[in-house]
Order: structure tokens, then C-alpha cells, then sequence
């Protein structure tokens, strides 16, 4: 059995990226199962698993044909969006999934660029994704890393489909304990955010965080940011930074390294998805705070990791929300200068994340996945894979 990835061209270290390097060295490592990456050789993916030793079978995207990938009927195709070249793998033998870890890569899988600029809909582009996802749930085949996601799903079908869930993975077993004496004085807190430069919804809750510190009297902060690259940070947070808070910027940083730096230079963590469950990793108290393509409203609150239900990770804010329960920015500064409350929240976010994310139980999770879907399903509600449409796209 192998396990196979796709489209993996993505040079940056992010949280789809990490994930799938966590599922490849927990099936080798446990599992004694070698997985297929389809991608390109300057992924993240790739050159991590390599730097690693953590062996694979890898295809170049840009070479791949109908027949040179060898496949079996026992092995599983794992998709997380689609893409351009999928219309290749048309020989694989084996079985597929299409596992949400992003709603917008879900529900836009048939994209119908054209109808959209034609009309400012995509009708015909949502009726087949839709047929798909009702046809990949009938046959076990599509699955959501949490709530919030599934939401989204059923959201654009229109009804329920009580998804399962299968959780992102991160690596529990490499961890740093909560500190029992944080590395504040008396008036001075740090704060730590991971998060890629290369999408807003990255950086605007950033620029949320920032706002409501300088709301907070009579107490000073280091926020340490931790991206690929700084530049369209300081570019949205130009003038916003306060007389009492002051940032720097690490780049370069992942996986143990990224973990003790922030164990000894942070005793509040911000951050969605993979990013909060590094900050729980490295043993700090982590607020799970959500993702959006706006400046977060005014009324917006947050919650600690531990909190959240059904595995979710951050959820994409609205434009016009108001409600929201939880914690102001005030009550969770005065949490972390109590040292006692602080160290329980810190083993409350690292409890709860070896206890839901394991990667070597994920891992497990996909093998016993009961799928029976083979990638023609897939096809079959993908027009961009249909050979009369591959053959006009390629004349042009």
C-alpha cells in the first residue's frame, strides 16, 4: 500500500505542507508504509522529507503521464483541492478521497473561470461540485479536518452531510513543557504569531492583535512573528505599532527549531490551524484565533485553544459579524501575568492537542478510511478532466 499526494509545488513551509510531512513520517516510521508525493522537487514537502531522511517516491508534476505512475488497488490517493494536471493520474488503480483541510479548495473545486467573468456566477461550475461531494460522501470518500469546515461544506450542498472528521496532524511526541515561570518582568509580555506572508487572511489578524494590545494600560510587548517573509507584514502594519509594543520578525524557522525558539521567547501564543497547534507545542498558553480577509471587527473576542470543539482551527470571519463569545484582549493579558493561571492554560492547549492531533493516529485514520471511490468518481463531476475538454485545452 502506498499512501499518494498530490500537486505538491507549494515552496513555502505552511500548514498543508507540514501535514502532509507529519502523515508521510508517522506511516513510514509506525506503519512501515511508503507514500508517492506528485509535485514539484523545490516543494517544502519534498526538501523537508529529504533534509529528514524520511524516504518516498517522488513524480515530477510537469513530467507526468497516463502510465508512469505505478499504482496498486490497495493504495489511496489523498486530494485536497483540484488542479490542473489531475486529468493524468485517469490510469491510477487505486482508491481516492478528497479530504477538506480548506473549505474554499472544497467547494470551488470546479473553478469555470470563463462562466464566472461571463455571467459573475459560477452555476454550472457549483452543479457539478456539488454532484461530486454528494457522490464522494455516498461512497465514504470525503472527509473534513474539523467543524468549521464541515459547516462550510454542508453550507454549499445546502443540508447536512455529518462529515467525518479527520484532524490535522502535528508530531506529539516532540514537545516542550510549560515553563512554570513565564519570561515576563513585571510590565513586559511576549507574544508570538506563525503565519506565511503570502495570503491576507494571514496577516490581518495580526493587525487585530496589535490594535488590542495597545489597548492594554501600564503593561509593555515583544510580539515575535514568525513567516517566510516579512515585508507584507511591515507593509499592513505600517504606523499601527503603539509607544508600548514592539515587533520582530524570524524567518526561516520550522519544526524543533521553531518550537524551543518560541518555548524561550514567547509566554502568549496567537495563530490558526497548525500554527496554534506549534504554540501548544512548544508549551505556551495559545489563543486559537480565526483567519479573515478584512481588519477583524471591534467586537471580535478570543478563546484559548483547549476551547474549541469538533477539532476546529479557526474559522474565516465575516465581513459584518458582531457576535462573538469569549475573552477580551484585557482578560487575556491578565491571565498571563498570573503565572499559576498561565502554566494551567499552557497544559490545557499541549493535553489537548496530543490528545486529538496525534500524527500517528491521523495516519491511522486515512489507512481505515472506508472509501470506494476511484479516481473515474472524481472525473466523473470534473469537466476539466474530461478528454474532449483536456484535448480543446491543449490546443490552445
Amino acid at each position: 500500500m502506498h499512501l499518494i499526494f498530490t500537486d505538491r509545488t507549494y515552496e513555502k513551509t505552511g500548514g498543508g505542507e507540514n501535514l502532509i510531512y507529519e502523515i508521510v513520517k508517522a506511516a513510514h516510521n509506525s506503519l512501515n508504509i511508503m507514500s508517492i508525493i506528485i509535485g514539484s522537487k523545490k516543494s517544502f514537502v519534498v526538501k523537508r522529507l529529504t533534509e529528514d531522511g524520511i524516504p518516498f517516491r517522488f513524480y515530477d508534476q510537469d513530467q507526468l503521464t497516463f502510465d508512469n505512475v505505478s499504482t496498486a488497488p490497495d493504495d489511496l490517493m489523498i486530494n485536497f483541492h483540484n488542479y490542473d494536471g489531475l486529468h493524468k493520474l485517469r490510469g491510477f488503480c487505486g482508491k481516492t478521497i478528497l479530504w477538506g483541510i480548506l473549505a474554499p479548495q472544497i467547494i470551488e473545486w470546479n473553478r469555470f473561470g470563463i462562466e464566472k467573468k461571463l455571467t459573475g456566477k459560477k452555476i454550472v461550475g457549483n452543479f457539478f461540485t456539488k454532484k461530486l461531494l454528494f457522490s464522494m460522501k455516498h461512497k465514504n470518500a470525503l472527509i473534513s479536518m474539523d467543524g468549521a469546515t464541515s459547516d462550510a461544506i454542508d453550507d454549499f450542498v445546502g443540508e447536512p452531510l455529518n462529515l467525518p472528521i479527520i484532524s490535522i496532524p502535528v508530531d506529539v511526541n516532540d514537545i516542550r513543557l510549560p515553563k512554570k515561570t513565564g519570561t515576563m518582568s513585571s510590565n513586559l509580555l511576549q507574544v508570538s504569531y506563525i503565519g506565511r506572508s503570502d495570503d491576507l487572511w494571514k496577516i490581518k489578524p495580526v493587525k487585530k492583535i496589535i490594535q488590542d494590545l495597545s489597548r492594554v494600560k501600564n503593561k509593555k510587548f515583544i510580539l515575535n512573528v514568525y513567516t517566510d517573509c516579512a515585508d507584507p507584514y511591515v507593509k499592513e502594519l505600517q504606523n499601527l505599532c503603539g509607544a508600548n509594543i514592539s515587533v520582530k520578525y524570524h524567518t526561516g524557522l520550522y519544526g524543533p527549531q521553531i518550537r524551543t525558539h518560541i518555548n524561550m521567547h514567547s509566554d502568549l501564543h496567537f495563530s490558526m490551524g497548525t500554527a496554534a497547534l506549534e504554540g501548544a507545542l512548544s508549551g505556551v498558553a495559545t489563543i486559537l484565533i480565526d483567519p479573515c480577509v478584512y481588519d477583524l471587527p471591534l467586537e471580535y473576542k478570543y478563546n484559548w485553544l483547549f476551547q474549541t470543539t469538533r477539532n476546529s482551527l479557526g474559522r474565516f470571519i465575516g465581513k459584518d459579524e458582531i457576535q462573538f463569545s469569549g475573552m477580551d484582549m484585557a482578560e487575556v493579558i491578565e491571565t498571563c501575568f498570573d503565572e499559576k493561571r498561565q502554566y494551567a492554560i499552557a497544559t490545557s492547549c499541549s493535553k489537548y492537542v496530543m490528545e486529538n492531533h496525534s500524527a500517528l493516529a491521523v495516519a491511522e485514520k486515512l489507512i481505515a478510511c472506508p472509501t470506494r471511490a476511484g479516481i473515474k468518481d472524481v472525473f466523473d463531476f470534473t469537466p476539466a478532466t474530461w478528454r474532449g475538454v483536456v484535448k480543446i485545452k491543449n490546443m490552445f
